[in-house]
């Protein structure tokens, strides 16, 4: 396999995150539809880090985080522990 071919395959790993042109996992919701739609994977990326650049702090940025909150820990409670 030719190094372009080995670069190509390794870029099209799901962990490798290039914008919206790269195979993205399905994101978990943040409860606004309309938000969701401009996500890479329609939604929150369940690893990683989040940024959110804001004009004014406090002007209820961390509300956007709410709904996924609980929605991961909803999910990480239907886990059973062993």
């Amino acid at each position: 396999m030719d190094r372009e071919a080995k670069l190509a395959r390794l870029l099209e790993h799901p962990t490798i995150w290039r914008g919206r042109s790269a195979a993205h996992q399905r994101g978990l919701p943040s409860g606004f539809a309309a938000l969701d739609a401009y996500l890479p994977g329609y939604g929150w990326p369940r690893t990683g880090l989040i940024e959110i650049l804001v004009s004014r702090f406090g002007s209820g940025e961390l509300y956007l985080l709410f709904i996924a909150r609980r929605l991961a820990e909803r999910d990480s409670a239907a886990v059973p522990k062993s």
